[in-house]
Protein backbone atom coordinates (compact mmCIF):
# COMPACT_ATOMS: atom_id res chain seq x y z
CA UNK A 1 0.00 0.00 0.00
CA UNK A 2 1.30 3.63 -0.76
CA UNK A 3 2.09 5.32 1.60
CA UNK A 4 -0.31 8.37 1.52
CA UNK A 5 -2.87 5.44 1.20
CA UNK A 6 -1.68 4.09 4.24
CA UNK A 7 -1.92 7.62 6.17
CA UNK A 8 -5.78 7.62 5.20
CA UNK A 9 -6.39 4.22 5.45
CA UNK A 10 -8.57 3.28 8.67
CA UNK A 11 -9.72 6.69 9.31
CA UNK A 12 -12.79 9.00 8.80
CA UNK A 13 -13.63 9.45 5.31
CA UNK A 14 -11.97 6.90 3.85
CA UNK A 15 -13.39 3.26 2.25
CA UNK A 16 -11.95 1.46 4.86
CA UNK A 17 -12.82 3.69 7.83
CA UNK A 18 -14.62 0.49 8.86
CA UNK A 19 -11.01 -1.27 9.49
CA UNK A 20 -9.79 1.81 12.31
CA UNK A 21 -9.78 -0.94 15.18
CA UNK A 22 -7.16 -3.25 13.60
CA UNK A 23 -4.83 -0.60 15.13
CA UNK A 24 -5.84 -0.46 18.49
CA UNK A 25 -3.05 -3.60 19.32
CA UNK A 26 -1.26 -3.67 16.11
CA UNK A 27 2.67 -3.59 16.79
CA UNK A 28 5.26 -2.01 14.52
CA UNK A 29 7.92 -4.53 13.55
CA UNK A 30 9.54 -2.61 11.04
CA UNK A 31 9.76 0.62 10.06
CA UNK A 32 12.33 2.04 7.83
CA UNK A 33 11.09 5.89 7.58
CA UNK A 34 12.32 6.23 11.11
CA UNK A 35 9.55 6.09 12.71
CA UNK A 36 6.65 7.97 10.51
CA UNK A 37 4.67 4.23 10.19
CA UNK A 38 4.70 3.73 14.23
CA UNK A 39 3.28 7.17 14.00
CA UNK A 40 0.88 6.34 11.84
CA UNK A 41 -0.58 3.40 13.59
CA UNK A 42 -0.18 5.44 16.87
CA UNK A 43 -2.58 8.23 15.27
CA UNK A 44 -5.04 5.71 14.13
CA UNK A 45 -5.12 3.81 18.25
CA UNK A 46 -7.28 7.05 19.45
CA UNK A 47 -9.53 9.64 18.17
CA UNK A 48 -8.52 13.05 17.62
CA UNK A 49 -10.42 15.56 19.61
CA UNK A 50 -12.79 16.76 16.70
CA UNK A 51 -13.57 13.00 15.62
CA UNK A 52 -14.26 12.52 19.29
CA UNK A 53 -16.58 14.56 19.58
CA UNK A 54 -18.04 14.08 15.94
CA UNK A 55 -18.61 10.44 16.66
CA UNK A 56 -19.95 10.74 20.39
CA UNK A 57 -22.52 12.86 19.22
CA UNK A 58 -23.26 10.64 16.43
CA UNK A 59 -23.14 7.11 18.25
CA UNK A 60 -25.20 8.21 21.24
CA UNK A 61 -28.11 9.68 19.05
CA UNK A 62 -28.19 6.62 17.33
CA UNK A 63 -28.20 4.80 20.86
CA UNK A 64 -30.49 6.95 22.16
CA UNK A 65 -33.10 6.17 18.95
CA UNK A 66 -32.63 2.61 19.25
CA UNK A 67 -33.54 2.80 22.90
CA UNK A 68 -36.64 4.79 22.14
CA UNK A 69 -37.65 2.85 19.35
CA UNK A 70 -37.10 -0.40 21.08
CA UNK A 71 -39.26 0.64 25.11
CA UNK A 72 -41.92 2.17 22.47
CA UNK A 73 -42.28 -1.21 20.82
CA UNK A 74 -41.86 -2.77 24.20
CA UNK A 75 -44.53 -1.31 25.73
CA UNK A 76 -46.63 -1.54 22.96
CA UNK A 77 -46.24 -5.47 23.39
CA UNK A 78 -44.32 -5.97 20.09
CA UNK A 79 -41.46 -8.15 21.81
CA UNK A 80 -39.44 -8.75 18.74
CA UNK A 81 -39.35 -5.34 17.26
CA UNK A 82 -38.36 -4.39 21.06
CA UNK A 83 -35.75 -7.67 21.13
CA UNK A 84 -34.39 -6.03 17.80
CA UNK A 85 -34.33 -2.67 18.01
CA UNK A 86 -32.24 -2.92 21.62
CA UNK A 87 -29.63 -5.16 19.85
CA UNK A 88 -29.04 -2.56 17.46
CA UNK A 89 -28.46 0.33 20.36
CA UNK A 90 -26.20 -2.26 21.48
CA UNK A 91 -22.98 -1.40 18.64
CA UNK A 92 -23.64 2.80 18.67
CA UNK A 93 -23.41 2.09 22.82
CA UNK A 94 -20.26 0.73 22.81
CA UNK A 95 -19.26 3.13 20.71
CA UNK A 96 -20.25 6.14 22.24
CA UNK A 97 -18.70 4.46 25.33
CA UNK A 98 -15.24 4.01 24.04
CA UNK A 99 -15.26 7.72 22.20
CA UNK A 100 -16.37 9.33 25.51
CA UNK A 101 -12.38 8.85 26.47
CA UNK A 102 -11.39 9.20 22.98
CA UNK A 103 -11.11 5.25 21.87
CA UNK A 104 -11.87 3.36 18.61
CA UNK A 105 -14.60 0.63 19.69
CA UNK A 106 -12.62 -2.69 19.22
CA UNK A 107 -13.99 -5.24 17.30
CA UNK A 108 -16.66 -7.32 18.93
CA UNK A 109 -14.55 -10.51 19.18
CA UNK A 110 -12.11 -8.64 20.77
CA UNK A 111 -14.01 -6.43 23.34
CA UNK A 112 -13.60 -8.61 26.30
CA UNK A 113 -9.74 -8.66 25.92
CA UNK A 114 -9.55 -4.77 24.92
CA UNK A 115 -11.29 -4.11 28.36
CA UNK A 116 -9.55 -6.46 29.96
CA UNK A 117 -5.87 -5.34 28.85
CA UNK A 118 -7.02 -1.34 29.42
CA UNK A 119 -10.62 -1.16 30.75
CA UNK A 120 -12.90 1.93 30.38
CA UNK A 121 -11.85 4.46 33.46
CA UNK A 122 -15.05 5.95 33.84
CA UNK A 123 -16.92 4.90 36.35
CA UNK A 124 -20.21 4.08 35.27
CA UNK A 125 -18.81 2.32 32.63
CA UNK A 126 -17.49 -0.72 34.83
CA UNK A 127 -20.19 -3.09 34.49
CA UNK A 128 -20.53 -2.13 30.80
CA UNK A 129 -19.78 -5.49 29.07
CA UNK A 130 -22.16 -7.47 32.07
CA UNK A 131 -24.77 -4.90 31.19
CA UNK A 132 -24.59 -5.52 26.89
CA UNK A 133 -24.74 -9.57 27.99
CA UNK A 134 -28.34 -8.94 29.66
CA UNK A 135 -29.26 -6.40 27.06
CA UNK A 136 -28.85 -8.88 24.57
CA UNK A 137 -29.77 -11.58 26.44
CA UNK A 138 -33.15 -10.45 27.86
CA UNK A 139 -34.06 -6.84 26.25
CA UNK A 140 -36.74 -5.34 28.88
CA UNK A 141 -37.34 -2.16 29.70
CA UNK A 142 -35.34 -1.78 32.71
CA UNK A 143 -32.04 -3.28 30.81
CA UNK A 144 -32.95 -0.41 28.44
CA UNK A 145 -33.35 2.64 30.79
CA UNK A 146 -30.68 1.08 32.48
CA UNK A 147 -28.30 1.73 29.33
CA UNK A 148 -29.76 5.36 28.59
CA UNK A 149 -28.90 5.94 32.12
CA UNK A 150 -25.34 4.56 32.10
CA UNK A 151 -24.75 6.96 28.58
CA UNK A 152 -26.71 9.96 30.02
CA UNK A 153 -24.28 10.73 33.03
CA UNK A 154 -21.14 10.59 30.75
CA UNK A 155 -22.05 12.24 27.70
CA UNK A 156 -23.67 15.19 29.93
CA UNK A 157 -20.36 15.25 31.99
CA UNK A 158 -18.24 15.61 28.71
CA UNK A 159 -20.51 18.64 27.02
CA UNK A 160 -22.76 16.27 25.12
CA UNK A 161 -25.75 17.05 27.18
CA UNK A 162 -27.15 18.67 24.20
CA UNK A 163 -27.81 15.14 22.26
CA UNK A 164 -29.74 14.06 25.07
CA UNK A 165 -31.46 17.15 25.49
CA UNK A 166 -32.63 16.69 21.81
CA UNK A 167 -34.57 13.80 22.85
CA UNK A 168 -36.73 16.21 24.95
CA UNK A 169 -40.23 15.46 26.46
CA UNK A 170 -39.13 12.18 26.52
CA UNK A 171 -35.64 12.26 28.68
CA UNK A 172 -37.80 11.79 31.86
CA UNK A 173 -39.86 8.56 30.40
CA UNK A 174 -35.61 7.44 28.89
CA UNK A 175 -34.84 7.29 32.26
CA UNK A 176 -38.00 5.69 33.87
CA UNK A 177 -39.26 8.46 35.54
CA UNK A 178 -42.00 9.23 33.86
CA UNK A 179 -44.59 7.35 31.20
CA UNK A 180 -44.59 8.01 27.38
CA UNK A 181 -46.37 11.24 26.17
CA UNK A 182 -47.48 11.27 22.74
CA UNK A 183 -47.30 14.30 21.16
Amino acid sequence: MPLEAFRRHGLPGDDFAWNRPTFIRARVDLDKLDGEIGAIVDAKRRLAPEERSALVNTALDDTINAIYRALKSAEAGRTLAARLDAIEAIGPLLATAFALEGRVRPWNRWLAHELATEPLRTPAFAGLTDLVERLAADPSADRLREAFRLLEGPARDTGHGAVVDGWEPDVGWLRGEAGYRQG
